[in-house]
């Protein structure tokens, strides 16, 4: 039996290559969500409606946010400011604000940090009070609080308008042809919506080893009743590559399962 790893979300070539890197035999991506846009007309009935022009300042957390709110970003006609976590991010909302025409309006910043809440330490550094309109967050479900922990304490005001929500799916298909594989499963999970998959998982090969890719996610999955087997410690592909990489020594071992679980 090899060391396979399922990553239960959409394909991510970096991701990939450093797992390959790292020991794996085969890595094989399974999409458990799918995303759902809201309109301007519902997510306006569930936020008490937005004066979009009347924003200067924008915070998108995630990738996903920041394509499912594009659309808005162009509606913001006094848009100066902003702010992403991590390249990625920042290199995609380069690629919006282009396609809304306003590359040359509006400034990118805080690619650089790794996290929301050190997102949040830059802003508190650069802004200056008082503001004459909060900053909007657009994100979605999944929020962390760190960010808005943070901003408030700074007396920051934040608007926050979720521009999506998710629906998790299982792919059986593709789930069950790893499971039959015959190979040590070694599963790499980014959040909840994760969890129906993972579910579905642990029914074919209980003796799997999940990999979370942090703390929060960690703690949601065990009380859940998953095991968890190693935790990144940071929400990059270089972390969780090296989370995954602290398991092949024992490889061959006891999985992540319990005795009593197997038994």
């Amino acid at each position: 039996m090899h060391a396979a790893v399922v990553v239960l979300k959409e394909a991510d070539t970096e991701l990939e290559n450093l797992l390959l890197e790292a020991g794996a035999e085969s890595v094989t991506f399974v999409k458990c969500l799918s995303t759902e846009r809201l309109s301007t007309a519902s997510a306006g009935e569930e936020q008490d409606g937005i004066e979009w022009s009347n924003f200067r300042t924008v915070v998108v957390t995630s990738a996903r946010a920041l394509e499912c709110g594009s659309d808005y970003l162009g509606r913001m006609d006094g848009l100066q400011h902003l702010w992403v976590v991590g390249e990625k991010t920042g290199e995609k909302a380069k690629a919006a604000l282009q396609d809304v025409s306003k590359s040359k309006d509006v400034r990118v910043f805080g690619s650089e940090s790794g996290s929301a809440g050190a997102l949040a330490d830059l802003i508190i550094d650069s802004v200056r009070l008082p503001l004459d309109m909060p900053i909007l967050w657009l994100t979605g479900p999944d929020r962390r609080p760190e960010l808005p922990t943070k901003l408030a304490a700074a007396s920051i005001p934040l608007h926050t308008f979720e521009c999506y929500r998710v629906i998790p799916v299982v792919d059986e298909v593709a789930l069950e042809a790893e499971a039959a594989a015959g190979t040590v499963l070694h599963v790499i999970v980014y959040s909840k919506h994760a969890f129906p998959s993972l579910r579905f998982l642990v029914q074919k090969q209980p003796e799997l080893r999940v990999i979370a890719i942090g703390p929060t996610t960690a703690s949601c999955l065990v009380a859940e009743g998953f095991p968890v087997a190693a935790v990144a410690n940071k929400p990059t592909a270089a972390s969780l590559s090296a989370a995954f990489k602290s398991l092949l020594p024992s490889r061959h071992d006891c999985p992540c399962s319990a005795p009593s679980q197997r038994e």
